[in-house]
């Protein structure tokens, strides 16, 4: 339910010519102040971000959601526009919305990408990859409106008194437990994220920060032997750039050094860095390019990246490895297909088998290889029968 207690159903009970009648006023700006207020009045959800704290807590993610009626409004620009979303973010190398398998893409772009300057590489040390992953810290809630609004101007002018209407003035948030507000505050940052429009919106917010880096890595360019750049995909807030490694530590100074001039701050307990092994290092030992990763506030590692876009990326051993993220994923699920056998209702089972069970682990067939997955799906396979 969105902060007024509407919920889908309220509007399914009304005359469907009175609830397009009310998402037309709204996406025309054409609303009252009070109206206006409610609409700019937001509910904020703590969303499970399927990671832990330092404390081993669960974390959260918080996300901001408003009236039904908003939800059910936002997706009429996003059917009438996902053409054009697609062609304008993908120019920017940005496959989070609108963009069909954008995350499948995004992943093996950058698999790819590794490959592609490993096999150039010609055993020259610094040639060889390495991938970089980059998250931005509270970037829903910091991104800023102002540039949200002139980028909508600029390339979705249709949208621009809808996103007036929305993030122009302030709103407000409020915060509940058990039915009762406990918190409430002026909201005149950020964008929320959990609408329809979220994504596209955060997304406009740093469009220039994504011509930025375009434009410094030049990745039409980046394959060719004398190139200094690099290979850039983003998903939302999630960036993941492949380069050479001679070309890393200048590209991740200018990164820190420009990125706060576009209201973007990078998450540095959230930076990590895929530093290729070259046959000459030690494997056991960390490489002076690592040390200066390190020094940056950069957490690097020559095995691979835990959790690069829901799948690791790296060695084979580091992407079957125990307390991996797939491992820890698998384990999930089959502990999910165990309590669902506990059900006396067999229809019940049967859909929650059908439709629940495997949920997180139906995107890890079209990124991982079968033969690494294998010995996963016959945990998962036993766990369903004997479920």
């Amino acid at each position: 339910a969105g902060p007024c207690g509407d919920r889908y159903e309220h509007y399914l009970a009304m005359p469907p010519s009175f609830v397009s009648s009310l998402a037309s006023h709204v996406l025309n700006g054409q609303i009252s102040t009070q109206f206006q207020s409610a609409w700019c009045t937001g509910l904020v959800h703590a969303g499970d971000k399927g990671k832990l704290d330092s404390q081993h807590r669960p974390k959260a993610r918080p996300i901001v959601v408003g009236l039904a009626l908003r939800r059910i409004t936002e997706r009429i620009p996003c059917a009438q526009l996902k053409g054009q979303f697609a062609r304008v973010f993908a120019a920017a190398r940005q496959l989070g919305v609108a963009v069909s398998s954008g995350i499948e893409v995004a992943w093996h772009s950058v698999v790819n990408g590794i490959n592609w300057f490993l096999a150039n590489a010609d055993g020259d040390i610094d040639q060889y990859p390495v991938a970089l992953q980059v998250d931005y810290e509270d970037g829903f809630t910091r991104a800023s409106r102002a540039r949200l609004l002139r980028a909508t101007d600029d390339v979705f002018p249709c949208m621009l008194r809808y996103q007036r209407a929305c993030y122009a003035k302030p709103g407000r948030i409020v915060a509940l437990h058990n039915g009762s507000i406990v918190k409430e505050w002026e909201d005149a940052v950020g964008v929320w994220q959990g609408g329809p429009l979220g994504n596209a919106s955060f997304c406009l917010s740093i469009r220039d920060w994504l011509s930025a880096l375009y434009a410094r890595l030049t990745p039409e360019s980046a394959l060719t032997p004398d190139s200094h750049g690099g290979l850039e995909v983003s998903i939302v807030d999630d960036l993941t750039v492949v380069l050479r490694r001679r070309d890393v530590v200048d590209f991740s100074t200018w990164m820190l050094r420009e990125a706060p001039n576009y209201g973007v701050k990078i998450a540095l307990n959230k930076w990590h860095a895929y530093v290729v092994r070259h046959p000459s290092e030690d494997s056991t030992g960390i490489s002076p390019l690592m040390r200066t990763l390190a020094m940056m506030g950069c957490s690097p590692s020559s095995e691979g990246l835990p959790r690069l876009l829901g799948a690791p990326i790296g060695t084979p051993a580091f992407c079957t490895k125990a307390d991996g993220h797939v491992n820890s994923i698998v384990t999930a699920a089959a502990s999910f297909v165990q309590k669902i056998g506990c059900l006396s209702h067999a229809t019940a089972e049967y859909q929650l088998l059908r439709y629940c069970a495997s949920v997180q682990l139906h995107h890890l067939p079209r990124l991982l290889a079968p033969h690494l997955l294998a010995g996963y799906a016959s945990v998962h396979r036993d766990a369903i029968h004997e479920g």
